[in-house]
């Protein structure tokens, strides 16, 4: 695999460069190490509302303008915001790369944060929250994350909430702005035909202008919750999650509480798919995934059923749980998992928005690139013992914790 070059400009911002022979493409994210944990009383949502902004124009470019840039000459422009970073990215062919920088710098250092567009497109985002609300399947994600944290920045909702985003204005928008986004909290990442050296000379050209202050130390790790929510609604189905306190990015376990995961629920050949869908047929969705943050994470089993099911749906998979962390998998499903992970992992890496992705989040987290053999190596090496007592720490049976969206659910 190749090595990505990488530089520093005496701001901070640091930039990364992988040139991929065989591709005709590249991407390109400017990254912040900025999310919604990082927002104080009074700037609930902000991370996720500049990310809206930042599309609405600059001085020199319109709304429509940014678009057509990218767009209208074959390329993609995207952003997202999640708990502990925001992402402006863009997929082009690689003569319109230098042309991605500058609009993607343009639209983050010189975002108009006009006051007519601030208020429509607060509505938009507060549509945004009605439609996440409205959608059980997602909402219940939020409230058990929620819930598990409260109190707690990791446990509010990206995109905060209809009266934060409601009360934002101009000038504490874009005072969040200037606190974040300092060079030591930047990073481009470039992934696919390209042309380090040019990178680095357009990247000091145009975030050259971003403030060298230092960045504010992040929150403390949250504590778990155990609780039981039961939400009725006027649903067809429950939706649900179960699940229990989850290790951080940083945790000797990371390793061995993935391939638990994928044992426990990781497609179509999992315990909880072969269990619940295959065998009894009580749910369409049954699945788990592990939640894993700077901070610390949840790991979770979600899916859906009946009203009539929810009862043995939930015996089911504490029957599954229980005889996972108790007796463990086989060797089997072991070799099997780390072969999923490693599949999953390699061929991910053929994209070039994903290599770029991955480039910029191992150095926002971990300050470098971790080679793919290493991450790989740590996968092969998880043994049995390893699965049982990481599924033990993540699922506790004595303190997991459910919640569940639907009609007539019993306490």
């Amino acid at each position: 695999m190749p090595k990505p070059l990488a530089t520093t400009l005496p701001n901070g911002v640091r930039v990364f460069a992988e040139r991929i022979e065989h591709v005709r493409s590249v991407a390109v994210g400017l990254w912040c190490h900025t999310g919604s944990q990082n927002e104080r009383p009074g700037e609930f949502g902000f991370a996720h509302l500049f990310e809206h902004m930042a599309f609405k124009g600059t001085p020199t470019r319109s709304a429509k303008d940014i678009v057509d840039s990218i767009e209208g000459r074959g390329g993609s422009l995207n952003a997202l915001t999640d708990k502990e970073a925001t992402c402006f990215y863009a997929r082009v062919l690689p003569d319109d790369l230098s042309n991605a920088m500058e609009v993607l710098a343009d639209m983050v250092f010189h975002a108009n944060v006009d006051p007519a567009d601030l208020e429509l497109e607060q509505g938009v985002v507060v549509e945004e929250i009605r439609q996440a609300r409205d959608e059980p399947s997602d909402h219940v994600h939020e409230l058990h994350v929620e819930r598990c944290w409260p109190d707690h920045p990791l446990g509010r909702p990206i995109s905060g909430t209809e009266e934060s985003v409601r009360q934002a204005e101009r000038d504490s928008l874009l005072g969040f702005v200037r606190r974040r986004y300092t060079g030591p909290n930047l990073l481009l990442s470039v992934a696919g035909y390209c042309d380090p050296e040019q990178v680095f000379r357009e990247a000091e050209r145009l975030l050259g202008e971003a403030s060298p202050n230092a960045s504010e130390p992040k929150p403390g790790a949250p504590s778990y919750a155990p609780h039981r929510t039961l939400v009725e609604d006027d649903t067809e189905q429950v939706h649900f999650c179960i699940g229990g306190p989850g290790v951080s990015v940083y945790d000797d376990d990371l390793h061995a509480v993935g391939v638990f995961d994928a044992i426990l629920g990781g497609g179509m050949s999992s315990r909880l798919f072969q269990e619940v869908r295959e065998k009894r047929g009580l749910a369409y969705t049954i699945a788990s995934y592990s939640a894993t943050l700077s901070g610390g994470g949840l790991n979770v089993v979600y899916g859906d059923t009946s009203p009539e099911k929810w009862a043995e749906v939930q015996r089911v998979v504490l029957d599954v749980l229980r005889d996972l962390t108790t007796n463990g998998p086989t060797e089997d499903e072991l070799e099997r998992a780390k072969r999923q992970i490693h599949g999953h992992l390699v061929i991910s890496l053929e994209g070039m928005n994903q290599r770029m992705s991955r480039i910029a989040r191992n150095n926002l987290l971990f300050g470098r690139t971790i080679p793919i053999d290493e991450t790989l190596e740590k996968v092969r090496a998880v043994s049995l013992e390893d699965v049982v007592r990481a599924g033990r720490r993540v699922f506790p049976m004595d303190r997991l914790s459910v919640t569940a969206i639907g009609p007539k659910l019993e306490a």
